[in-house]
């Protein structure tokens, strides 16, 4: 959604059991002060968006009981304050 990538400073996004669908949006990876973001418990579909690679700031990231496919982005395993994903 639009109004997410307004929200510069916006440092927590728990949209967990919300059932949402649809890709997960790639302008989530310019919201660079997330340190948590919890996508799980949706319907989302498709990969996982190489840009969440350039949230330096995120700690935890949650996407886990989605319909998601392929393999883990590279840029995620860049992340070195990331604990679990």
């Amino acid at each position: 959604p639009r109004s997410l990538e307004k929200m510069t400073n916006i440092q927590v996004l728990e949209l967990d059991f919300n059932q949402l669908r649809g890709k997960i949006p790639s302008s989530l990876g310019g919201l660079t002060t997330l340190s948590l973001l919890n996508l799980g418990g949706n319907s989302f579909s498709g990969s996982i968006p190489t840009q969440l690679g350039s949230l330096s700031n995120l700690l935890t990231l949650r996407i886990n009981d989605n319909a998601l496919i392929g393999d883990v982005p590279d840029d995620l395993g860049r992340l070195e304050n990331l604990g679990m994903y």
